[in-house]
């Protein structure tokens, strides 16, 4: 076994696995300056996609990473959904009614494109990836992990690093070097998934759902002229013959829109859903992200985009850890506690969602029809859906940095929630623009509305910690149509702090600089602090 004399020997942070949750987790690391290195079992990246959908709380991450515009010019944009039964269409509603976000509409851009511009912006910050690498052991002690990895011309190597995550996929080989067990849920049910060209009336910047007496199946386009069609399969057979065009012809034709016909499919298979939620999310130093963490049904398209929610929480806290700042223990249990909470319920969702919206038989025809037909009269309902869809609606409430809620003044966005955006006027400015720049930097963002005289003292608290806090005034010059106030619920003078991942991390009064010192110590303060156990 051999150790590197170069900096690869001993990264701040090791990453296993390439897929969308490392890659992501790699930039969001070197954003704060922290040294990385990511290693994956593959010779080459994956051709196959099976992730499509990049929704509203995804393309907020990638453009923090500076990515959102590539990823853009790249897929298709989703301007509307619809839901149908037989030649009926019970709702056709716009995607991005009621999203409070600069990025309203889902894109739909296959995983390996994804993958292959975020490998691209990685190495941009002076990072390759490693392939043919896999991890045999590790172990851990007080001041990092050691990591042993097989490289692809069979020779050893050890690796020492400060922290390790395991973005490894489901079949996770840190998780099982770390003894992490799995809760599982298999569905009995056989899926299909196609991709195929569709001739018909579709429309490449819609997502459709439809049934009929056969059954449902969902269309989601993945380019001009090339379709993801996913149906149950029904039959005695189920999961037995492999599928074919054919098949899937008749299931479209059963229970789809009427008039489209599948081409010659490009990839076409059959599959088991399985859910997986790890027992933790972290063991002392080392952390699950992605499917090494959570699987989850397709029906919502939830997967990749909750790969990157776990590298956007754990990226910033990583680099708090590395530097020094900060409680780690508070930090790395914040990461568990957070995300780990989020996931069971999105495994909880998607899997009703399945469930109501593949079920076969007349009585669960008529209850769809029933609800959808209610969601296309009610435009709340509608709204509420597409935010849960588009990852907006998620909240912290768990964990050693949710327990300043109890602390903190009344008023929403609180503790744990997202940050809404709005508009403001920088200094010296004559236009406005999205306050949202200003939460893509590499650091917390405190809002500070009112006077400037009289926080005086929340100032002289915050000079300490230099450039990890961003400071912006809100007052009748850079607010001058009060939107930052009302988003904000803050009438008066008081701030609002915003963590590095968009999430809020306090509210107060001026004068609260008590409640900001206890945040410091967890998350911002360099100096004596517990290390993860």
């Amino acid at each position: 076994m051999t150790t590197r004399p170069d900096a690869a020997s001993s990264p701040a942070v090791l990453i296993v696995g390439a897929g969308p949750a490392g890659l992501a987790l790699a930039i969001n690391c070197r954003r704060f300056g922290i040294g990385v290195r990511v290693v994956d079992r593959l010779p080459a990246a994956e051709a196959t996609s099976k992730a499509l959908a990049l929704w509203s709380g995804s393309l907020e991450t990638l453009s923090v990473m500076g990515l959102t515009d590539e990823v853009l010019r790249a897929g298709l944009t989703i301007n509307r959904v619809k839901l149908g039964d037989g030649a009926r269409t019970l709702v056709d509603t716009v995607t991005g009614d009621g999203n409070d976000s600069p990025f309203a509409h889902p894109v739909m851009l296959p995983q390996a494109e994804t993958e292959r511009l975020m490998t691209a912006r990685l190495a941009e910050f002076g990072v390759t990836v490693e392939r043919g690498y896999t991890i045999t052991a590790l172990t851990q002690d007080a001041g990092g992990v050691t990591a042993r990895l097989a490289g692809p011309d069979g020779h050893e190597e050890e690796v020492r690093t400060a922290y390790l995550a395991g973005c490894d996929g489901s079949h996770s080989a840190v998780r099982d070097l770390l003894g992490i067990r799995v809760e599982n849920h298999d569905e009995p049910e056989t899926y299909l998934i196609c991709d195929t060209p569709l001739e018909g009336p579709t429309e490449t910047d819609a997502l459709y759902m439809w049934w009929g007496g056969g059954g449902t199946l969902a269309l989601c386009p993945i380019r001009p002229g090339l379709w993801r069609v996913i149906v149950r399969r029904t039959g005695t057979d189920a999961g037995e013959t492999a599928p074919t065009a054919a098949e899937i012809q008749a299931q479209l034709t059963a229970c789809g829109p009427r008039g489209y016909r599948v081409g010659t499919p490009v990839s076409l298979a059959a599959y088991r859903i399985s859910q997986q939620l790890a027992d933790h999310f972290r063991a002392g130093r080392c952390f699950l992200l992605g499917d090494a963490a959570h699987t989850h049904s397709p029906v919502g398209g939830q997967g990749l985009n909750m790969g990157l929610q776990d590298a956007a929480n754990l990226g910033w806290k990583l680099a708090a850890m590395v530097r020094g700042r900060g409680d780690a223990e508070a930090l790395a249990a914040s990461y568990d506690a957070e995300r780990r909470a989020v996931a069971r319920s999105v495994i909880e969702s998607s899997l009703l969602r399945l469930n109501a919206g593949f079920a076969g038989g007349l009585l669960a025809r008529t209850t769809r029809d029933v609800v959808v037909s209610a969601l296309s009269r009610v435009a709340p309902l509608r709204r509420r859906m597409m935010a849960d869809l588009s990852d907006l609606n998620f909240a912290y409430r768990d964990g050693p940095l949710a327990e300043f809620r109890r602390l903190v003044l009344s008023g929403e966005p609180t503790v744990g929630e997202r940050a809404p955006g709005a508009r403001y006027r920088p200094p010296g400015s004559s236009r406005d623009e999205p306050l949202w720049n200003a939460f893509s930097a590499p650091a917390h963002v405190l809002l500070r509305f009112g006077n400037a005289e009289a926080a005086r003292p929340l100032m002289l608290a915050l000079s300490e910690f230099g450039p990890a806090v961003t400071v912006i005034g809100i007052d009748a010059a850079s607010d001058p149509s009060g939107e930052v106030r009302r988003r904000y619920n803050m009438p008066g003078d008081g701030f609002v702090l915003i963590r590095p991942d968009q999430t809020v991390a306090l509210r107060g009064g001026l004068l609260d600089v008590g409640v900001l010192d206890a945040y410091a110590r967890l998350a911002l303060r360099a100096g004596p602090r517990r290390e993860p156990s």
